[in-house]
């Protein structure tokens, strides 16, 4: 073989180890023993392997062996350098022998840079897992191969990870994110693959027949984030899939499907995992007429108050109520809140719709005063989406002033918060209303993670009680009902009153006279009222023949 024949032979070789034997065989000829790739990084052991060696002629006397090398420095300092060892009784000459090096040098040092572009093109920098485009390249090959109905796609996004980073640190959150999903992707086998695209969300393709192993996982996992044994933390996933057919052509498609699924799982707490079907796919068409909706509902006052009176059982008197929002369309059809409010979180335009609520109450209580109505406090909702809104305070208070209505009367109502930021930003929310007169109440109290440490650190006016710790067996001994009476006993050392939600029977009301808590809100007394009947209520106050 010409020496410009061996040039052609390695430029078909390049890094594919099939193409060796023209290689291989001029190699033999003409008396090259071996040849070695070495990289070198300051302050770390070099890396080498051998590109070549002829085993049938292995390196034994050095004094019949000739070296010959080409060495390269990046930008980085580290060095490239590739040496041949050739038999003093080569064929080749010495020009063609220095040549030769510098050649496969050359060749070598652009397919590992390709090798690094192509792993930075498709690995994200911080965890070490696959890019999107790296998914959508082998959906796109399943595809391209009539293969794809053997797979699934899925998304999924770790549950409650500002929790874990407040109980462990962001470092060690981290940690645990990247051990839990590597667990996940210990299941795969090619062509599966698992990618991240951003925060803690996670897609992956899947066999159908390995969906069981990787739903195991997502679906809770003690995971570990330092070698301490102790050190173990249990972790889940929302998770949306999507199960391929033969018709599946479209990689877009079948992403956008799973990933609605696991907003699903997320969001409205159906299920940690959500699976594609007509059920899913009409809830999905749902959640689009809501959000296309919202803006012509906004702009045509379809959002509607009513109000759930608040009622002293020392005297069955109403001592406040709450406003609730009630969606009712042009044609009458009404919404539940339950259909649209979590719909709205998603996108947190429900912090549109709160102030807008905002305005309607104090419309309302306006339009009381003026009527000569002797009022008790409102209360109106705020969900915990507007935390980030450094303005907050303001904006509640710019609002209320705008009607010039009474600062007591205004009672912003919010939910348990779940994580140390969030925390955080409500205290600074509640000192600060309270400083101009407007008390603030927590909604669902404990249910959530931090019960004890909010009400220690927020001066709340009012503690609602959520529902779930009613007993209705009206047993004072049961561990809801004494869980019940040590915070209703705990809450008025601290100045704050409690109230009752869900009260609907009597025995509701009996227990909840025995325990201490005298304020109620629930359908025992009332469900909740629109404008006209709830100014009924103002008007009389008392609940005569109700006990």
């Amino acid at each position: 073989m010409e020496f410009l024949e061996l040039l052609e032979a390695l430029a078909a070789f390049g890094s594919a180890h099939g193409r060796m034997k023209p290689f291989t065989d001029f190699a033999k000829a003409s008396g090259i023993l071996c040849i070695e790739f070495q990289h070198t990084i300051a302050g770390q052991m070099p890396q080498k392997n051998f590109l070549y060696r002829n085993t049938e002629s292995p390196l034994k006397n050095s004094k019949n062996v000739r070296a010959y090398s080409s060495v390269r420095t990046l930008t980085d300092g580290s060095l490239y350098t590739l040496t041949l060892h050739a038999s003093n009784e080569s064929p080749l000459s010495q020009e063609e022998l220095e040549l030769l090096p510098r050649v496969l040098l050359k060749q070598q040092m652009d397919n590992t840079l390709s090798t690094k572009l192509e792993y930075n093109l498709f690995h994200e920098a911080q965890m070490g897992f696959y890019t999107p485009f790296y998914g959508m390249r082998i959906l796109h090959r399943l595809v391209g191969e009539n293969k794809i109905e053997a797979f699934a796609v899925m998304f999924f996004n770790i549950t409650n990870l500002g929790r874990i980073n407040s109980m462990i640190g962001r470092d060690n959150g981290s940690i645990v994110v990247k051990n839990f999903v590597k667990k996940a992707e210990a299941c795969l086998r090619e062509p599966e693959v698992l990618w991240r695209f951003g925060g803690d969300n996670f897609g992956a393709v899947v066999l159908k027949q390995n969906l069981p192993n990787v739903l195991g996982i997502l679906r809770g996992s003690d995971t570990t984030f330092s070698p301490k044994p102790k050190d173990v933390i249990r972790v889940s996933a929302a998770t949306g899939v999507y199960e391929c057919t033969d018709k599946s052509k479209n990689p877009s498609i079948m992403l956008d499907h799973a990933l609605s699924c696991m907003n699903m799982a997320r969001f409205t707490k159906r299920a940690p995992v959500v699976f594609y079907d007509k059920q899913t796919e009409n809830l999905l068409n749902h959640m689009k007429s809501v959000e296309n909706d919202f803006e012509f509902a906004l702009e045509n006052k379809e959002f509607v108050p009513f109000f759930q009176p608040k009622v002293s059982l020392e005297n069955n008197s109403l001592v406040g109520a709450e406003q609730l929002c009630r969606w009712i369309k042009q044609d009458g059809s009404l919404i539940p809140p339950g259909a649209f409010i979590p719909v709205l979180e998603r996108s947190k335009r429900v912090c549109q719709l709160d102030f807008f609520m905002l305005e309607r109450l104090c419309v309302c209580i306006k339009d009381w005063i003026d009527k000569g109505f002797t009022l008790v406090p409102v209360s109106t909702n705020f969900s915990r989406m507007h935390l980030g809104n450094q303005n907050l305070a303001q904006d509640i208070i710019n609002i209320i002033d705008k009607y010039n209505v009474p600062h007591n009367y205004v009672v912003i109502e919010v939910t348990e918060t779940t994580t140390e930021n969030d925390t955080r930003c409500l205290k600074e929310l509640v000192f600060t209303l309270k400083k101009h007169g407007i008390s603030c109440s927590v909604d669902d109290f404990g249910v959530g993670y931090s019960s004890m440490a909010l009400i220690r650190d927020v001066p709340f006016s009012d503690l609602k009680i959520d529902k779930s710790f009613l007993d209705f067996n009206n047993d004072t001994r049961s561990r809801n009902t004494i869980m019940m009476q040590h915070v209703i006993s705990m809450a008025g050392d601290l100045g704050m009153s409690c109230i009752a939600e869900g009260a609907e029977t009597k025995d509701h009301i009996e227990l909840l006279k025995k325990i201490g808590c005298f304020k109620v809100q629930g359908y025992f007394f009332d469900k909740p009222l629109p404008i006209e009947a709830f100014e009924m209520r103002l008007k009389t106050k008392i609940y005569p023949d109700v006990l």
